[in-house]
C-alpha cells in the first residue's frame, strides 16, 4: 500500500508498454510517441503532466495516469522513484532531470511558491 507521496510503481505490462511505445527524454523532460514523434501528455487538474497507460495493455483493463516526472526519473536512473519528487523550481510542468530531486513531504512542503 502507498500514501500520498510514494509514487505508484507501473506493472510489467506497463513498463513493456511504455519502453516499447515511447521514447523518454530526461535531459528535456519529455515522451515522446515513437510511430509519430509526438511530444505525449497532458496537464492535470494539479498542474502536473501525466500520462496515461492501459487499456488492453494493462493487466485489468483500465486505464491508469502516471506522472511525467515519475517516468523521466525512471528513463534517467533506470528505476522507478520510491520517495516524492521535488521540483526544484516548484513549476510542475518543468520536468527536465535537472530540475527534480528526492524529497520528504516535509521539505517538499517548504519549497512552495509564496502564497500558494
Amino acid at each position: 500500500m502507498s500514501d500520498w507521496h510514494t509514487p505508484v510503481e507501473p506493472t510489467p505490462r506497463e513498463y513493456a508498454t511504455m519502453l516499447r511505445n515511447w521514447t523518454i527524454v530526461p535531459e528535456l523532460g519529455i515522451v515522446v510517441q515513437r510511430r509519430t514523434g509526438r511530444i505525449l501528455g497532458s496537464e492535470n487538474a494539479d498542474g502536473y503532466w501525466v500520462i496515461c497507460v492501459g487499456g488492453t495493455t494493462s493487466i485489468d483493463g483500465k486505464r491508469r495516469l502516471f506522472k511525467i516526472h515519475h517516468i523521466i526519473w525512471w528513463g534517467y536512473y533506470g528505476e522507478w522513484p520510491t520517495t516524492l519528487l521535488d521540483h526544484e523550481d516548484t513549476n510542475r510542468g518543468h520536468n527536465w532531470i535537472s530540475n527534480l530531486r528526492n524529497s520528504t513531504p516535509s521539505a517538499n512542503s517548504l519549497n512552495r511558491k509564496v502564497g500558494s
